[in-house]
């Protein structure tokens, strides 16, 4: 088979493979935006599909790796001396991004354990405590440090990256706290990737839930748990689950519950123990 074959299916012969070698990979650069190098990079913070800078990202999007090289993407830069200026386009540069290594960092915020996580909030400023606002992408966990005797209000670190499991620890990090809600009423939307709902009401909990804003919302999942056994009801607007229902209806016992997923402005049932949906 055709090392680009482009179907899909149940192989029924040899498939040769392209294999990307080594830790790099690249990404288009979005309009306007300058990488310096070494600069943490983040895909899907400003424009789907384009790298930008933590800072402009301002926590949206995932981070992929550090910058290789040094690319300017403004308008009117120049790479080299004799190129025609950029155009500043999306896409019209590429930067090449490390996505796994091992990279020294100076972070605050006084580490004293191997094996903490390390945020980013802009493209050169690191610390082991997460920001309380803006951005606070999870680049990676300390292999290593020692204590500078000038700048001591930080500390030189080597820091352990693998950009797609950090990606996951930022997921696992961000899940929230059980929301509970002991009287009928709005659902609030999600914030977090995972966010985890008990209805704790005694007696029928007559629950509404608004729509996830599609883009926005996309991927994130709740699970909305019954904690006590009455028959409560989630309504959602119309076509809200599953782009078809609205109305879920508990049968009255403790544990039933639905594990939902944004898409696409609906809410799609993963999950589903107890409940009927109509």
């Amino acid at each position: 088979m055709p090392q680009d074959n482009p179907v899909q299916g149940a192989l029924t012969a040899d498939c040769v493979r392209n294999w990307e070698l080594g830790n790099i990979v690249e990404y288009p650069i979005d309009a306007n935006v300058c990488i310096f190098q070494g600069s943490p990079v983040i895909v899907d913070g400003v424009t789907t599909g384009f790298a930008n800078l933590p800072e402009t990202a301002g926590g949206a999007g995932t981070f992929v790796g550090f910058s290789f090289h040094r690319r300017d993407n403004r308008v009117g830069a120049a790479q080299f001396v004799g190129d025609a200026p950029g155009s500043g386009l999306a896409g019209a540069l590429r930067i090449r991004v490390n996505d796994k290594g091992k990279v020294v960092l100076w972070v605050a915020g006084s580490p004293t354990k191997i094996g903490a996580l390390v945020y980013c909030a802009t493209s050169d400023t690191f610390s082991v405590t997460k920001p309380a606002s803006g951005a606070a992408y999870i680049v990676g966990r300390i292999a290593e440090f020692t204590q500078d005797a000038v700048t001591n209000s930080l500390t030189r670190c080597v820091v352990e990256y693998n950009a797609f499991a950090a990606d996951l620890l930022s997921d696992m990090s961000e899940v929230s706290a059980p929301v509970a809600y002991a009287a009928s009423g709005a659902i609030a939307p999600p914030t977090q990737p995972f966010t985890d709902v008990l209805i704790t009401k005694a007696g029928v909990a007559v629950m509404t839930l608004a729509l996830p804003v599609s883009g926005t919302d996309d991927g994130k999942r709740m699970r909305i748990t019954s904690n006590t056994a009455f028959a409560h009801t989630v309504t959602t607007p119309a076509s809200g689950y599953n782009g078809a229902l609205h109305i879920a209806t508990y049968a009255a016992a403790v544990g039933n519950n639905v594990l939902l997923e944004a898409q696409a402005g609906t809410w799609n049932v993963i999950e589903n123990l107890g409940v009927t949906l109509s």
